[in-house]
């Protein structure tokens, strides 16, 4: 398996562990087909029973009009570029029961992928296969969506399910010989010989481009992306204030401090500085816990939580901690750690209204020993704990 890393690249990567992958047979993730055995003879002599429906010959239809016997069989994808994923230039190769004649140069309109959210992608081309009668093939544009792994089923084509492909209902450009049009089906399983389950594929980039920040799935799907550094030349780096949520099924990010999320100030973690005025955290090697009520809990790290009297950011291991609501994607300041600490752990305790925060360094870059735990009291008088 490969893991692919980005950092500090304007639009940082951020890849998904998909069902796409190292090239080559043999895993145990890869799909293959089970061959047919012959009944068994019977014990008394007698000849098996045998179902008296004899299958529908295959046969080519009428200038212009679906051929019901005419549909597609098989979907093969291959590594055509040799790099291990599903990607621009692979062939999709689709098989009829019949030999076609194609007409079309595009697979949109003509084929159908049956999962949301799958693509040929942008560019994508159609032809006839010259040395298989039976076969068209799609070569794959930009950003293709298809995954091989597990096995199609009509009756599970949500996002992201093992990918499926059918003719298009308005089908036109691809015929048998005598000009019949393909009928669909339930469709077919998308297979591989050279790709198989188990590396990464990149789904979506981060609009701002990070390292040693959190992500915490959140309980719609969705993943927050808290803090981290961005690089700004060789040895140099800032400490990235702006936070985001991943949506994978749009396959795109937010940041929280756009309009349409939390905005501003609410998409950041902010306090008051020594010279009085507001400005936004920044901080990496911190936690973020999501608590049994679908907050997320933001403790410690390394960053800046106070400014100087002239405004300059004063830099430590943190002790303050806020609250993520995804409702809202705004952040509150809720309590402080009684020992700042970065690169420490965190964990929901049952019940999910206290996080135990253990280990970790302080300001000398010694190992912190003692652990905490942390709970969000109520304001007096309020009724029960707010976490």
């Amino acid at each position: 398996m490969r893991a692919l890393v980005r950092f500090a690249a304007a639009g940082a990567f951020f890849t998904v562990l998909a069902a796409f992958g190292c090239g080559g047979g043999g895993s145990s993730g890869s799909k293959t087909s089970s061959a047919s055995t012959a009944p068994p003879s019977s014990s008394t002599g007698t000849t098996p029973t045998t179902s008296s429906t004899t299958p529908t010959t295959p046969t080519p239809g009428t200038l212009g009009q679906p051929n019901a016997t005419f549909k597609v069989v098989a979907a093969i994808l291959e590594d055509t570029n040799g790099d291990h994923v599903v990607s621009q230039g692979d062939t999709l190769t689709i098989r009829f029961n019949l030999p076609v004649l194609v007409k079309a140069t595009q697979p949109t309109g003509e084929l159908a992928l049956l999962v949301g959210g799958d693509s040929f992608g942008v560019g994508a081309t159609l032809a006839a296969v010259t040395t298989q009668a039976t076969d068209v093939n799609v070569v794959l544009g930009a950003n293709p969506q298809i995954r091989v792994n597990g096995t199609y089923a009509a009756a599970n084509p949500g996002p992201w399910a093992p990918s499926g492909l059918d003719v298009s209902p308005m089908v036109s450009g691809i015929t048998d010989q005598n000009g019949g049009l393909p009928t669909t089906g339930s469709g077919v399983d998308v297979t591989s010989t050279t790709l198989v389950e188990g590396c990464f594929t990149i789904r979506t980039v981060l609009n701002q481009s990070r390292g040693l920040h959190t992500a915490t799935l959140l309980d719609d799907g969705t993943i927050l992306i808290v803090g981290g550094i961005t690089a700004t030349g060789p040895g140099t780096s800032n400490y990235q204030r702006e936070n985001e949520v991943l949506d994978l099924v749009a396959g795109k990010c937010t940041l929280t401090s756009d309009p349409s999320l939390g905005g501003s100030p609410g998409g950041y973690m902010q306090k008051i500085g020594q010279n009085g005025a507001a400005f936004s955290v920044g901080r990496y090697a911190h936690t973020a816990t999501k608590l049994a009520n679908g907050k997320v809990l933001i403790v410690g790290g390394h960053g800046f939580e106070d400014r100087d009297a002239t405004g300059a950011p004063i830099y430590s291991e943190l002790a303050s901690c806020f609250l993520y609501d995804p409702a809202t994607h705004t952040f509150s300041e809720t309590g402080k750690l009684a020992a700042a600490r970065r690169d420490h752990s965190a964990v929901a305790l049952a019940g999910g209204q206290k996080v135990l925060v253990f280990g970790g360094r302080d300001a000398t870059n010694g190992s912190m020993a003692r652990a905490r735990s942390t709970t969000r009291r109520p304001a007096r008088g309020a009724p029960g704990p707010r976490w």
